[in-house]
């Protein structure tokens, strides 16, 4: 399984210790909630709001505020919606 984190700048992850404590956290809302969730994490002591998905084993997280969270959902779904379809396959005889 594969973690993507986005984040918005304000947050430091230069620290190793602040990325273990971020993919422990989430490691335990997986047990608890294995397609996905949200909650409240607390780095360096300040709390961040964080939300999290799972898709083809890739747990796709974002932390930081409600509106940068709400922003990046916005993003995501533009995109998706923007996709242009597949290409059809050629069949091979």
């Amino acid at each position: 399984m594969r973690l993507e984190l986005h984040f918005r700048s304000d947050i430091d992850l230069s620290q190793p210790a602040m990325q273990v404590q971020i993919r422990s956290h989430i490691l335990r809302c997986l047990r608890e909630s294995p397609q996905g969730g949200e909650g409240v994490i607390t780095l360096a002591g300040v709390e961040h709001c964080f939300m999290y998905t799972v898709q083809d084993d890739v747990v796709d997280t974002v932390i930081g505020p409600p509106d940068y969270i709400e922003q990046v959902l916005n993003e995501r779904r533009q995109n998706t919606h923007e996709a242009p379809p597949p290409l059809p396959r050629k069949e091979h005889n």
